[in-house]
């Protein structure tokens, strides 16, 4: 254990906690023993059809169930909630100024660097490290009680609702009191079918919290394939993902839009929706996406904007 007493290494995962619930996150721990857990629920989701294979490989095969690989000596999983509003961006178009949705969880950095960097500096003086983990998050968060699900399949935390960000780490530091449970339904899910009547797609399940996520809007916005032809454009309501199934949800609080201080003038969104290549881009422009993490989905985000374009 590094020399490190076990009241001391309770007293680390309290300072993690207290860290990080300083500024508004919330936290759980488990065993890297849960790692196992995880895969086999996802693999057998996956053989029982509860989540099309398809997708899976194309959509989660950058998981990692081999934590050995990412830091020798793993012993603890971290998985931490980041409360996020929404952004709203302004553009403008045909002269007049209009605006886009970025909805909660797009953001991802700096935050998740500051957050390794935290967790990496509470750990430094007892001798234990820490790393990215490539998990199931969603999954891992309803495990160890740190989320429910609700019956969008979204995981909700007190607080924040569905409105945060997932985050999960590896660590060589001990797992002092890990919390480890069956994934638990919202209670205010039981007589509420809100989400299941206003998704435009019809891809949630009143009976469970597992939906057809192949048939989910989200799904085909994020991809790079073009949309089917059943899928209407006035359905589109952000940028990227969609807020149907949230902002009508009686668990969730109010949901804050936040004004970005970016704005796209009407050559950097005909750029965007020409899918103009990157080295043709003004620099200003990749950082505008950058900052807005919508540099990774560059090569479908002028689709996605050119639908919520009024005409």
């Amino acid at each position: 254990m590094n020399g490190v007493k076990r009241s001391e290494l309770m007293k680390l995962n309290e300072m993690i906690s207290e860290k990080l619930n300083e500024l508004g996150y919330s936290v759980g721990f488990a065993s890297i023993e849960a790692v196992n857990d995880l895969e086999n629920e996802i693999k057998s989701r996956v053989d029982k059809a509860d989540i099309d294979r398809d997708l899976y490989e194309h959509r989660m095969s950058w998981f990692n169930f081999n934590p050995y690989e990412v830091l020798a000596g793993n012993k603890t999983i971290i998985i931490v909630s980041v409360p996020q509003n929404a952004i709203s961006v302004s553009y403008l178009w045909k002269g007049k100024n209009r605006k886009f949705i970025l909805p909660p969880t797009y953001i991802f950095s700096p935050i998740g660097e500051n957050l390794l960097e935290i967790i990496r500096k509470t750990l430094e003086p007892f001798g234990f490290t820490a790393e990215n983990a490539a998990l199931p998050e969603k999954l891992l968060a309803t495990r160890t009680g740190l989320a429910k699900y609700g019956r969008n399949n979204i995981t909700y935390v007190e607080g924040s609702g569905s409105y945060h960000r997932l985050f999960a780490f590896f660590t060589d530091m001990p797992c002092e009191n890990p919390s480890w449970r069956k994934p638990e339904l919202l209670e205010q899910c039981e007589f509420c079918s809100n989400c299941v009547d206003n998704c435009p797609t019809k891809c949630i399940k009143e009976e469970k919290f597992i939906i057809n996520a192949e048939r989910c809007l989200t799904h085909f916005n994020e991809s790079r394939k073009p949309f089917p032809d059943w899928i209407k454009d006035h359905w589109h309501n952000a940028i990227i993902g969609c807020l149907k199934c949230q902002t009508i949800c009686p668990a969730n609080p109010k949901l804050i839009v936040e004004e970005s201080h970016i704005s796209f003038s009407e050559f950097e969104v005909k750029q965007i929706i020409n899918q103009t290549p990157k080295e043709d881009l003004q620099k200003e422009t990749w950082n505008k996406l950058k900052e807005l993490c919508l540099h990774m989905c560059y090569s479908f985000i002028g689709r996605n904007l050119k639908v919520l374009i009024p005409d």
